[in-house]
């Protein structure tokens, strides 16, 4: 009995034997492809992750591997590391300027004139660039800013073809480019009464009598200028030169309708840095020009009817004012009466 013990003790040593060998992890050899390279790695690491390790093989942030940091080792498993590098580049990009054409007809037909030139924009451009493994693979546009503006270039242009003429009762007045033009009998008869483009159109009202035009022109846009000035142009006497009435930030203005007594009615506004860019004084003052000829400057002193008055709703719609034939009298209408 007791010599059977002893085999049964020695067996049971066996298995154990047998059962720890069977139980420890067996040596896996594995391939390691990185950096242009591929080695070779006996190891007892049970994943992907820990043969790496092993390796002293150190993965960047952005870096690849496949397969999967912990996949199972298995005998002959290749190991593959893509590095991936992002550079940030910035570059000027030429913005090319634009061309426009606008028709003056104070130009003679098909006469060309160059009104500004063409300047060239830049823009900078923020682009991340994406290389595996040395090897540029993708370019990316991140930002773009504009550095300089191109400006465009304008040529200005007589008209095209001479249109038929038709005839015109009396006097017609219009603007065309920011200049005052005038034809009267034909449309045949047209010519520039102003040269300079800057007309703002607030005011534009030729007398009774179509012997004058009134007219305004805008100033710089600093704040602390007027809105405008206002002018007189004689329709008569061609070539002669328009002349101020040193009246500024006018808002409304036209001719009384009495021929034999010349009368200008005017309101005035100041600039403002809100929008629209104005408020209305809701003032009215009276003015009567000096007779033709013109010349120089007109020193007429103007007379206040309406004191200016900015208080009320909507201060920059102002009063729009107009002067009555019959009876002499003046109507008017604000956002809340009219009369």
């Amino acid at each position: 009995m007791a010599r059977w013990s002893g085999w049964t003790y020695l067996a049971w040593l066996w298995l154990l034997a047998l059962l720890s060998v069977a139980c420890q992890t067996q040596p896996n050899q594995v391939f390691i492809e990185v950096d242009g390279g591929r080695q070779a790695l006996t190891t007892q690491a049970a994943t992907v992750r820990e043969a790496l390790a092993e390796a002293k093989v150190e993965l960047g942030p952005l870096d690849r591997v496949k397969p999967d940091l912990y996949t199972q080792l298995e005998p002959g498993l290749a190991i593959a590391i893509t590095r991936v590098k992002e550079e940030i580049e910035t570059r000027r990009e030429i913005v090319p300027f634009e061309r426009q054409t606008i028709t003056n007809e104070a130009l003679a037909m098909g006469e060309t004139r160059v009104s500004q030139l063409g300047v060239n924009g830049e823009d900078e451009i923020t682009i991340r660039v994406v290389y595996e493994n040395g090897v540029e693979v993708s370019r990316t546009e991140v930002s773009r800013a504009t550095v300089i503006q191109p400006a465009p270039e304008i040529l200005v242009v007589g008209p095209q073809g001479e249109l038929p003429s038709t005839p015109i009762e009396g006097t017609i007045a219009y603007i065309a480019n920011g200049n005052a033009w005038l034809m009267r009998d034909s449309s045949g008869s047209r010519r520039p009464l102003t040269t300079a483009g800057d007309l703002d159109g607030r005011v534009f009202s030729l007398s009774p009598d179509g012997r004058q035009l009134l007219y305004t022109r805008a100033l710089s846009d600093e704040i602390d200028l007027p809105l405008n000035e206002m002018w007189l142009a004689s329709t008569t006497i061609v070539g002669e030169a328009p002349i101020t009435l040193g009246l500024q930030g006018v808002l409304y203005a036209e001719w009384s309708p009495v021929i034999s007594q010349p009368l200008l009615a005017y309101s005035t506004a100041e600039r403002t840095a809100s929008p629209p860019g104005w408020r209305a004084n809701n003032d009215l003052w009276l003015y009567r020009p000096t007779r033709p000829p013109l010349s120089g400057e007109a020193k007429t002193k103007a007379v206040e009817v309406i004191p200016p008055n900015t208080q009320g709703l909507y201060p920059w719609w102002g009063t729009t004012f107009c002067l009555v034939a019959r009876r002499r009298r003046l109507a008017y209408a604000g956002p809340t009466k009219s009369g």
